[in-house]
């Protein structure tokens, strides 16, 4: 889930036991983010994907294919596949 509470949000996970671990500091205006098979964390910020393992980096700049941001991402349970949701207009 994304940790709004505080000054910087975090992606963060609950155990079973109810601890929160925090996973990465969520991309600017980010609220939404998808995880890979192997463990990538996925996040969109614009027109962009971003993927975190120790530091955010740029997966993919689609903004010659999109006229709107993405808002929201799901990836398929083998990782060979991507959904993406995206507003109308927009940076």
């Amino acid at each position: 889930f994304v940790d709004l509470a505080g000054d910087t949000p975090w992606v963060s996970r609950v155990s079973g036991t109810g601890q929160v671990t925090r996973l990465a500091p969520a991309l600017d205006g980010g609220e939404d983010f998808a995880l890979t098979p192997d463990g990538l964390l996925v996040m969109p910020r614009g027109r962009a994907l971003y993927g975190w393992r120790n530091e955010w980096v740029l997966l993919a700049d689609l903004s010659g294919q999109l006229t709107g941001s993405i808002s929201r991402l799901a990836i398929g349970p083998r990782g060979a596949q991507i959904a993406l949701t995206v507003s109308e207009g927009g940076t």
